[in-house]
């Protein structure tokens, strides 16, 4: 199960929209950008654009909980996982937003 939408990256309008119309983040992962835009009215660039931010929170929940597993299993102290944790958010961070194309 990933996270929820209010943790993504997108504005709170957006998120309240999605919510009210039912979607959750695994289901945002599996609907196509123009299935989406039909669902809610919007603009394919706009569907597009919310679609990648869930893709892209998925990926650094995913990577979150692999480093925390790897983290905790070499044992490393509370204080040096979290500044891990952040190093790998900031480099998928820079990895999206060079892949970013619309």
């Amino acid at each position: 199960m990933l996270g929820s939408i209010s943790s993504m990256d997108l504005t709170n309008c957006i998120k309240e929209v999605l919510i009210n119309h039912g979607f959750t983040l695994d289901a945002l992962i599996k609907t196509p950008p123009a299935e989406l835009a039909i669902m809610l009215g919007i603009d394919l660039y706009f569907a597009r654009i919310i679609y990648l931010a869930a893709e892209r929170h998925a990926e650094v929940e995913h990577a979150n909980d692999k480093m925390e597993y790897v983290l905790k299993d070499i044992g490393f102290s509370p204080d040096l996982k979290k500044e891990v944790l952040r190093s790998q958010h900031r480099l998928l961070s820079r990895k999206e937003k060079r892949s970013f194309k619309i």
